[in-house]
């Protein structure tokens, strides 16, 4: 029975093979008629060709089958995303711009480089992480999950209304292999940082054949200094002018350019432009008709004192009313519109010691019986400020090292010497024939030893030290002149407890370039108490 139960089992192995064997030979008989048709009666080795050509056929099957399988289940793909943060962009005004780098949840991300893509006339002013030199940021690894975020703050020179692109790329490592992502886009400038405008009383409806002027007030809104300040005559200008200068315009400064209207027969039209770092920010547009008025004179206002209010009365004539422009402190007073009636006008004084020969302006604007407004010829007139001048007597230099020789605080007959240093500037302007002098006490004696920045001469005769030099200011590459002198005294019995004079009142007078206004000032003696910045206190006083 056992015997029999075997045979029974291998029998129906036998049918169950059997099926398989015969789909086998099925499938094997086409390929036998293939291979002698097509190979083994018109090939020398056709069991070799055959067998490569079967091979090449599963090899393509396979990757065919791997491409399909990738179509209908992808693999996930790690990747990083990147986005750009930015307010409203305005020209000639710091702009924070921000990317923020985010890493894929389920992988870290190393090597991770970001690339900006900014205008070659952007001024980054910060970066955080710092910028490579070729706009580059170094970001590192970024694990899974986590962000990167580099930011800039950036100063774009570009009209107002004009579409700027930027854009960045991203370049990272992941899964072995280096990955890139760019993206590029296109941002208005809506807004600048300078800005510039013409007082509402000089849009008139005509305005004198000759002598007029138009005021532009241009200010910088901004708390950093905007560069090369400039306004032009566009070339589509009927009405031109040559170009205004005004170097650097100081953070939350302001200033006028005074615009003449000359060479126009019927109709004046001025179309200018506001630049900065040589570069276009804005644009304006001036017109009126040309018509004749036979003004009242006015007549030219004295130069304002420096040191003291100075007061003038002004009356256009009936029917006219008085615009001026003038220089003060507060911003809100630089322009004025007088009634039709006779008016005081009282300039301020003022200690400012960066404005040399700043400029004010007064036209009349006559209103016609038919309501017509025309601008008149204008009066221009110089502000005078003092000379930005400093005096002061040191023995130690700021680092806290001694220049002085002998005791200090000084003592009852011994020898002390001290420097006195002069200082002329920062001037914005020009000035020419700088002269400094002084004379120094009977008891103080000029030792001969001094020292000075840039060129210029000096002379020392008794008790009197002067030193001159030809020119100074941005324009020349010197908004600063120092000249320094070496003093010497042996203290008295008598001056115990008190400091020593060691140089009188020194006078400096200059003449400002173009306007040729001669300016002065002037600084009080000198004593012996200096500041040691070693203890940060001043001494002086004389020891027994």
């Amino acid at each position: 029975m056992k015997k029999q139960r075997r045979r029974s089992n291998r029998n129906l192995f036998l049918h169950g093979v059997q099926p398989g064997l015969g789909f086998a030979r099925l499938l094997r008989s086409p390929l036998q008629r293939f291979y002698h048709r097509r190979y083994k009666s018109r090939m020398r080795c056709a069991r070799a060709m055959y067998a490569f050509d079967m091979g090449l056929l599963a090899t393509i099957l396979v990757l065919l089958g791997t491409v399909l399988s990738f179509l209908v289940h992808p693999p996930r793909v790690e990747r990083m995303t990147a986005s750009f943060h930015a307010p409203p962009f305005h020209s000639a005004a710091p702009v924070p711009l921000l990317i923020r780098v985010q890493s894929d949840p389920s992988r870290d991300h190393h090597h991770v480089r970001l690339q900006w893509n900014l205008p070659q006339s952007w001024e980054v002013l910060h970066a955080d992480p710092p910028l490579q030199s070729d706009g580059s940021v170094l970001l590192g690894s970024i694990p899974a999950g986590n962000e990167a975020i580099s930011k800039l703050t950036v100063r774009m020179y570009e009209p107002v209304g004009r579409d700027v692109r930027i854009g960045y790329s991203l370049r990272y490592a992941g899964q072995g292999l280096f990955s890139r992502l760019s993206a590029v886009g296109e941002r208005r400038v809506t807004g600048s940082g300078l800005l510039s405008e013409i007082p509402e009383a000089f849009m008139t409806d005509s305005v004198v054949p000759a002598g007029a002027v138009l005021p532009i007030r241009i200010q910088n809104t901004t708390e950093q200094a905007i560069p090369f300040v400039e306004v032009r005559a566009l070339e589509s200008s009927p009405v031109t002018f040559d170009r205004i200068l005004f170097g650097d315009l100081p953070a939350f400064e302001q200033t006028v350019a005074y615009l003449p209207i000359q060479g126009a027969t019927e109709r004046a039209e001025i179309h200018y432009g506001i630049y900065a770092a040589s570069r276009l920010i804005q644009t304006g547009t001036w017109k009126a008709d040309i018509q004749s008025w036979q003004q009242q004179v006015l007549p030219s206002v004295l130069v304002a004192d420096p040191n003291a209010d100075t007061s003038f009365r002004v009356w256009g004539g009936e029917g006219t009313a008085v615009a001026m422009i003038l220089p003060s402190h507060d911003p809100s007073d630089r322009f004025i519109l007088t009634p039709e009636v006779e008016k005081e006008i009282r300039i301020p004084a003022t200690d400012q010691t960066v404005v040399a020969g700043e400029r004010w302006m007064a036209a009349p604007i006559h209103t016609t019986s038919e309501g017509d407004r025309i601008l008149g010829s204008a009066t221009m007139g110089t502000y005078a400020a003092p000379v930005p001048f400093t005096a002061e007597a040191v023995y130690y230099s700021p680092a806290g090292d001694q220049l002085g020789i002998g005791p200090h605080p000084p003592r009852v007959g011994e020898r002390t010497r001290y420097w006195i240093f002069w200082k002329v500037g920062p001037v914005l302007g020009s000035l020419t024939n700088i002269h400094v002098e002084a004379t120094v006490p009977p008891r103080v004696r000029l030792t001969g030893n001094v020292t000075q920045s840039g060129s210029g001469d000096y002379g020392i005769q008794g008790n009197e030290i002067w030193w001159f030099t030809e020119e100074m200011g941005s324009a020349s590459g010197f908004p600063e002149r120092i000249f320094g002198f070496e003093v010497e005294i042996v203290p008295e019995a008598g001056e115990v407890g008190s400091v020593v004079r060691l140089l009188d009142t020194t006078s400096v007078r200059a003449i400002e370039r173009p306007s040729g206004l001669l300016m002065s000032a002037r600084k009080s003696a000198i004593f012996s108490e200096v500041f040691d910045p070693t203890t940060n206190t001043s001494t002086g006083a004389v020891l027994p």
